[in-house]
């Protein structure tokens, strides 16, 4: 009964990852532009029995010509993958000048403060004190888009293009930029960083850097953010689900222990 030990121990690992994952949802529902993560199982390789006897020619046929019978016996569970939804999440009105959704297909390119590129669908920007467009941890947009200390507003097109007013009752609308979006072959493949921020990966595809409200990249939209896109209902299903295999397993855990003692 060892290989039910071990199977049944698979069993607890995979649902105690999955129950990480699950719960890692939920406390999330409320981060903005946050994906979605699910836990991908698969089965364990297999054992492969024959009740082959001694006199068998290694043909799959017995000494009397009778065909052997091979038996799988599976070895448990694993978690293969941990992938990401990347659909879009509801966007959300805040009327804040900074704040920008992208509402379609694309990701904000950023530059760290550290020089490395990263991508983020999350658009809660501010000014920092050297007047550039920067999110909430200091990455800046790329490219880069500085605004005057002096303008009276600032105004953001759905194709990018960047605007600020001066004051005055003539002022007319300045470009002081454009924004680019990130569009992936397969962005569900990108790394998530932490802070709401990703890293491209050979995995994703090819990356093209496109307008916004051209081709398939999405539109940028000013005043607004990307809510997360997890489905509360579901992921508490998802988890009086692994709750209750969870309890399962620990029971054929249990009962494997009792064979082996009632064996000896």
């Amino acid at each position: 009964m060892i290989i039910g030990f071990n199977i049944a121990a698979t069993a607890l690992t995979a649902i105690q990852e999955s129950f990480a994952i699950n719960t890692s949802n939920i406390s999330n529902a409320m981060t903005g532009a946050y994906k979605t993560r699910r836990a991908e199982l698969e089965n364990n390789f297999p054992f492969l029995l024959s009740d082959a006897m001694t006199d068998t020619i290694d043909d799959g046929f017995d000494a009397k010509g009778r065909k052997k019978r091979v038996y799988e016996i599976g070895t448990g569970v694993r978690i293969a993958d941990v992938s990401m939804d990347m659909t879009q999440g509801k966007l959300d009105q805040t009327n804040r000048e900074y704040d920008m959704a992208i509402n379609g297909l694309g990701f904000f390119k950023l530059k760290q403060p550290t020089g490395e590129t990263v991508y983020a669908r999350s658009g809660v920007f501010k000014r920092d004190k050297k007047g550039y467009i920067v999110d909430l941890f200091g990455n800046r947009l790329d490219p880069a888009v500085r605004v005057p200390d002096t303008v009276k507003s600032v105004q953001v097109g759905m194709d990018g293009r960047i605007a600020v007013v001066y004051p005055g009752n003539d002022s007319q609308p300045r470009y002081i930029g454009q924004i680019r979006l990130a569009v992936f072959d397969n962005p569900e493949n990108l790394q998530a960083l932490g802070n709401n921020v990703y890293a491209q990966t050979e995995s994703a595809g090819q990356l093209h850097m496109i307008y916004p409200n051209q081709k398939q990249a999405g539109d940028v939209m000013q005043g607004f953010v990307e809510s997360s896109n997890v489905n509360i209902v579901d992921q508490m299903m998802k988890l009086v689900l692994n709750q209750r295999n969870f309890k399962i397993s620990t029971k054929a855990f249990l009962v494997s222990d009792a064979i082996m003692k009632a064996g000896s």
